[in-house]
């Protein structure tokens, strides 16, 4: 059977990192239904939050791909009894307007340009036979 490869997941089967997943979600909207509140204010440590990019560096896929999963993903990882939902908060919290500045700046052509200029010299690359 395959193994998820998520840091913090060591030797954990696809079906059982879904599971574990799940019942973070659920967890978080149990707490959610029974009015308990979920203070997002509570104080997160350096090492939280690394963890936190970290983890978004390494799986941001699974960010742009399912935001549900991904912050429960996280909240099993950081421990520390952290929620899917308090992740949720400390990402928005750390600059809210992120989204809209990507879309503002991500796809401007300083940033993403139409052409790229390539250094390769194509008369050496036709005397090598690799063209």
């Amino acid at each position: 059977m395959d193994q998820v490869n998520i840091p913090g997941f060591v030797n954990c089967t696809p079906s059982s990192f879904q599971n574990k997943i799940s019942n973070e979600i659920d967890n978080t909207k149990s707490k959610l239904d029974s009015n308990e509140s979920i203070s997002s204010s509570k104080f997160w440590t350096d090492s939280e939050t690394k963890a936190l990019l970290s983890f978004l560096s390494d799986n941001f896929g699974l960010y742009r791909k399912n935001k549900t999963k991904f912050y429960a993903a996280v909240a099993i990882n950081i421990g520390n009894n952290r929620t899917s939902m308090q992740v949720d908060s400390k990402i928005q919290s750390k600059w809210p307007y992120l989204d809209e500045m990507n879309e503002l700046f991500g796809n401007r052509e300083n940033v993403k340009p139409d052409y790229l200029i390539s250094s390769i010299d194509d008369n050496k690359l036709k005397k090598s036979g690799l063209k």
